[in-house]
């Protein structure tokens, strides 16, 4: 798998903010409430991701989300480790990912080691045809400030149906990582 990671944070940078309008909070009831999100409606794959983020045990909740198909020419077969046939087509999604934990979630170092542990697993996986990019943001819960992850992920194929089967293994592995991560003490180096 391919894997990078970015710092985007500055003030003319996007930032992820908490409330928004149309905001639908998953963490007290992730299972019902995601069903208000239409992306995960229409995609099952983002909805299980959303659903295994925001549960109690993962240390994680999400901010907003979004899904859509990659041009033909926005698919580089060296970023995605692919082969050129299963370039095609390219299905990708974000998800903007916080930390529960009020010291982890206000550490820039945190996430800056975080993204940068999570980018090494990642690239360790053995899953052609996918990338993962991982954006530390600043963000903002209410009044507190702090930082959070955009999380990039991306499929392609020599199909729409191989698309999409590629990006549904690489979400998932990059949600379970980033959860395992949460879960973790540190970030580690």
């Amino acid at each position: 798998m391919e894997a990078d990671w970015d710092i985007d944070i500055g003030p003319d940078a996007p930032a992820i903010e908490i409330p928004w309008e149309g905001f639908i909070d998953l963490r007290s009831r992730p299972l019902s409430a995601v069903d208000e999100i239409q992306e995960a409606a229409t995609n099952p794959s983002l909805r299980e991701a959303l659903i295994k983020l925001n549960a109690n045990e993962s240390g994680l909740f999400s901010s907003k989300c979004d899904v859509w198909w990659l041009d033909p020419e926005e698919i580089d077969k060296d970023e995605f480790g692919s082969q050129p046939e299963n370039t095609r087509h390219a299905f990708a999604s974000y998800i903007d990912v916080l930390f529960s934990d009020e010291g982890k979630f206000q550490s820039f170092t945190f996430h800056e080691s975080a993204v940068r542990r999570l980018t090494g697993e990642l690239k360790a996986t053995t899953l052609p045809d996918c990338r993962v990019d991982l954006v530390v943001r600043s963000a903002t819960v209410d009044t507190l400030s702090g930082c959070g992850i955009t999380l990039y992920a991306a499929g392609c194929g020599s199909d729409t149906l191989a698309a999409q089967v590629s990006w549904q293994r690489v979400l998932q592995t990059a949600v379970n990582a980033t959860i395992l991560l949460s879960l973790s003490s540190g970030a580690g180096e």
